[in-house]
């Protein structure tokens, strides 16, 4: 048989076969594609001699978002490249977080109040998938990156009698007023209470104490 190259993300493999076709060829190398890959020539294109074959991988990223997980295949470079392929849109305020398991990332990470905590590190959209070049080879299908979206919730803060519309990905009414800088004061009330989750159309309300000045006995007191 004659030797035929078959390159796979620029790596050539020669493979000896007496097949005629593209397809059969890789059949006989024991060289499997999935739907994603991209292959030139295609499948049914005959040999011709001095002409390689060319794979190009989609590699494995698990990602989730809107409430659903999944495992696809991707010739995306860019988290945001990944997003748009798998038709998501990233709204206003939204958090998109990056991890490898092989990091240390808690396989099963929440983002419960303090979220963060072993699950992996906020990307912007425009983030690599891949460190370098090289390791897009080296992933395998048991450790893909690990995508998350987190959806920001819209909510509202009432401060100094000024409202403000605000997305948070925030857990509870006292991380989003530590998001916002907001310094509170031992007698200023908050609505509802620090400790309370936030859903969608959450309204929250300080309530600005007074300072008071008093007179007694000669002495001024400020509270």
């Amino acid at each position: 048989g004659s030797v035929v190259v078959v390159e796979i993300d620029g790596q050539a493999h020669p493979v000896r076969s007496h097949a005629t076709t593209v397809g059969d060829v890789l059949r006989q190398a024991g060289i499997e594609l999935y739907p994603e890959d991209i292959l030139t020539p295609g499948l049914e294109a005959p040999i011709v001699a001095g002409q390689p074959i060319a794979i190009r991988r989609a590699r494995p990223v698990a990602l989730s978002a809107d409430g659903e997980t999944s495992q696809i295949r991707t010739h995306a470079t860019t988290v945001g490249q990944l997003l748009s392929e798998a038709g998501i849109q990233i709204g206003s305020g939204d958090e998109i977080w990056f991890r490898m398991l092989a990091d240390g990332a808690d396989p099963a990470c929440s983002f419960a109040p303090g979220s963060g905590q072993g699950c992996g590190r906020l990307v912007e959209a425009a983030a690599p998938l891949y460190a370098e070049p090289a390791l897009q080879l080296e992933t395998s299908d048991d450790d893909p990156p690990f995508i998350t979206l987190r959806r920001a919730t819209p909510i509202t803060l009432s401060d100094h009698g000024v409202t403000t519309t605000l997305y948070t990905t925030a857990a509870t009414v006292g991380q989003v007023l530590d998001g916002q800088g907001v310094t509170l004061f031992l007698a200023d009330e908050v609505m509802p209470p620090l400790q309370a989750r936030i859903v969608q159309g959450t309204a929250i309300t300080v309530r600005r104490s007074v300072p008071v000045q008093i007179e007694a006995d000669g002495r001024v007191i400020h509270t």
